[in-house]
């Protein structure tokens, strides 16, 4: 198997999976998001929402991408808007939110759980940079 058609597939997957996740996190379908279940303080409540959609848009540009119904140019905007959001929830939901800075630093929650959940996001993160070098 080419790299290309090696990398179309991991597209494919990874389109797959930002459209179930905005599905999901949008409540259209039931389901249990696990570790990229999206909380938020009550100042902050509709910021899940955005970032579902923002999600399930990815989702549907990389399928679509993939069928070679959207121009690479195309995509790499949205991938790169998405990117962007991809990080800033990273920043939010594992730093912002999923740390205490009070006498040092500290996990809110089980460190093993936050470091598997943190490296599973940056993997998904190097999946969706070589795709804005377009």
């Amino acid at each position: 198997m080419s790299k290309a058609s090696s990398f179309s597939i991991i597209r494919l997957m990874t389109g797959i999976f930002f459209l179930m996740l905005g599905i999901i996190g949008l409540g259209i379908i039931k389901g249990d998001l696990g570790m990229f279940e999206f909380k938020a303080p009550g100042d902050f409540d509709w910021l899940p929402t955005v970032f579902a959609v923002v999600n399930m848009i990815c989702g549907i540009f990389l399928i679509l991408w993939c069928f070679g119904i959207i121009p690479a140019n195309i995509l790499s905007m949205g991938t790169l808007a998405v990117t962007i959001c991809w990080v800033i929830q990273i920043v939010l939901t594992k730093i912002v939110w999923g740390m205490k800075f009070n006498n040092g630093v500290q996990i809110k929650g089980d460190m093993s759980e936050w470091l598997l959940a943190l490296v599973t996001e940056l993997l998904i993160l190097a999946i969706l940079l070589p795709q804005n070098r377009k």
